[in-house]
């Protein structure tokens, strides 16, 4: 039997010629899902974690864990903590080096995936050789996780209906339902348990994004998770409704889509950066071992138009990456012998980018 608990490397920027990764994405698939085509489309067959994020994100390193989450005919003993602390394990070993355990983290999880995610930070921050996890952790974004607390019956249902849609199912070979959902609908007091250790470690500045679909489950005229379900309440949760049912609610068609925008507004939110159509600048330390200031470096030239730039602080340093619709990101940085003086510089010289749209790189 293939190795289903392990994390797979969908995007390194290393290998892509961008440098080393300024953040880990980290992926991890709901009940009946799989590592790569949870987040995959079926209409175009495209995955954006693999094709769409790199464009517009081209120094984000994309993980996916997978576990064996079949709903029927699974032979897997691991529950949620089980699972919980695999995936804390494979990451750390994906993490290894001083560089690579202070890069921040988000994690993105979808369904049962969620409340894997919620034990996984629930371990790290109590362990102390998993707390660099917890501590890198800036963001968690959940997709249809049901964050209910004992109400079991709920999963049975989810169970019931998305059986037509496993892969199991479609071979014929339903059989028993898995030990996982039996476990999951048998122990509501370790439901409730999870929900109450996240809450007391989830305050800010960790950023919590809670999307949950408006679509109905074709043939129940319901959703399998409604947003009373998937909100939790917390003040630093930012809930997100999608206009897609329990499967589609995290697959986007193309990089227009509006969910895959707001996915990528609130990973520039969770880190800090601007959200604006400028580039910005990198203070680098001078000669005497002292940063330069980081600067505000506007553009405002269109695509095959030279560009103009307004250099509002002294720097040495300015990185940037531009993003043409269709093409893929270009990047690149400029190193000056001195720091540029403030002021507005055009035409074609050392403080001025190719033309085109900037976003932050850090």
């Amino acid at each position: 039997m293939a190795k289903r608990m392990m994390i797979t490397e969908l995007y390194n920027p290393t290998e892509k010629g961008f440098g080393a990764a300024d953040l880990d994405l980290v992926l991890v698939h709901g009940l009946d899902g799989d590592p790569k085509e949870t987040w995959r489309h079926a209409g175009n067959e495209k995955s954006w974690p693999e094709e769409f994020l790199p464009a517009v994100r081209p120094r984000t390193r994309v993980l996916s864990f997978g576990y064996n989450g079949d709903i029927f005919r699974n032979d897997s003993a691991a529950g949620i903590r089980g699972n919980a602390r695999a995936l804390l394990m494979h990451l750390g070993a994906h993490r290894d080096g001083a560089d690579a355990r202070n890069r921040p983290i988000v994690f993105v999880a979808h369904c049962l995936g969620g409340l894997i995610v919620k034990q996984a930070l629930c371990f790290a921050s109590r362990e102390a050789e998993l707390r660099p996890i917890s501590q890198a952790t800036r963001g968690v974004f959940f997709f249809g996780t049901p964050h209910f607390r004992s109400v079991k019956n709920q999963w049975r249902r989810i169970a019931k209906d998305l059986a037509p849609l496993s892969r199991t199912a479609g071979r014929g070979l339903r059989g028993k339902q898995s030990s996982l959902v039996d476990a999951i609908t048998r122990d509501a007091v370790q439901l409730t348990e999870i929900c109450e250790d996240f809450a007391d470690i989830s305050q800010a500045p960790l950023q919590i994004v809670s999307f949950y679909e408006t679509g109905h489950w074709p043939g129940t005229g319901s959703c399998i998770v409604d947003e009373s379900s998937a909100r939790m309440g917390f003040a630093n949760e930012q809930p997100v409704p999608v206009a897609d049912d329990h499967v589609g609610i995290c697959r986007f068609n193309d990089e227009k889509d509006g969910t895959f925008k707001i996915v990528c507004q609130q990973i520039r939110k969770v880190l800090g950066e601007v959200e604006s159509g400028v580039s910005s600048a990198v203070g680098m330390p001078n000669s005497s071992g002292v940063a330069w200031p980081v600067a505000s470096v506007s553009n405002t030239a269109t695509i095959g138009a030279t560009a103009a730039s307004h250099v509002t602080e002294r720097v040495r340093v300015i990185e940037y990456v531009r993003e043409i619709p269709g093409l893929p990101a270009e990047g690149g940085g400029r190193v000056f012998e001195e720091p540029s003086v403030p002021g507005r510089r055009t035409g074609r010289n050392a403080e001025t980018f190719p033309a085109g749209t900037y976003r932050k790189v850090d």
